[in-house]
């Protein structure tokens, strides 16, 4: 019984954690909105992570490298970092998560990883809700995702996408 009151106490902590973040990731959200593209979505992610790190008991270490991401790619991507997060706080019981993000060529590679408490490879067969969203999303993308996780060894995922370049003509060429 002491137990399953710990996991309800935790729970409900990481949920009032989860919530305030959503609020934090909806302003920056608008902010992005507002702003031009590449650094505000670095600068906007130092600022949830630091908030992270506030607000919790996890760690992220981000990792990057100058990246310029066409403003169509940051809602894709702000989502899919929010719903990673959202999932670590919520389930992986974390207590590092670093995160990469890195444009190699016309490839924008992002890959987060936690120490958390993993799960079987095989329920990934039966994605849930957000693990499908940030799936349709980084196919939206034409990107790839591999998703590596085992019990008590935690969860990788890794995502490269193909950088679209504007030509003189203003046409999107790979």
């Amino acid at each position: 019984r002491v137990e399953k009151e710990k996991k309800d106490l935790y729970s409900y902590a990481n949920e009032k954690l989860v919530t305030e973040l959503l609020d934090v990731l909806d302003n920056f959200e608008r902010a992005l909105d507002q702003e031009g593209q590449g650094d505000s979505f670095k600068e906007g992610m130092e600022m949830i992570f630091r908030e992270l790190k506030e607000k919790s008991n996890l760690t992220v270490v981000f990792h990057h490298n100058d990246v310029s991401i066409p403003k169509d790619m940051e809602e894709h991507l702000f989502r899919i970092v929010q719903e990673i997060v959202s999932n670590t706080l919520k389930h992986a019981r974390a207590q590092q998560m670093d995160v990469f993000l890195h444009q190699e060529g016309k490839q924008l590679h992002l890959r987060m990883v936690d120490d958390g408490i993993g799960f079987e490879q095989e329920k990934l067969e039966r994605l849930s809700y957000g693990l499908k969203n940030i799936q349709e999303r980084v196919e939206d993308m034409a990107g790839t995702i591999k998703i590596r996780t085992s019990p008590q060894k935690g969860v990788a995922v890794d995502i490269r996408v193909p950088l679209l370049v504007k030509d003189k003509n203003e046409q999107s060429v790979f």
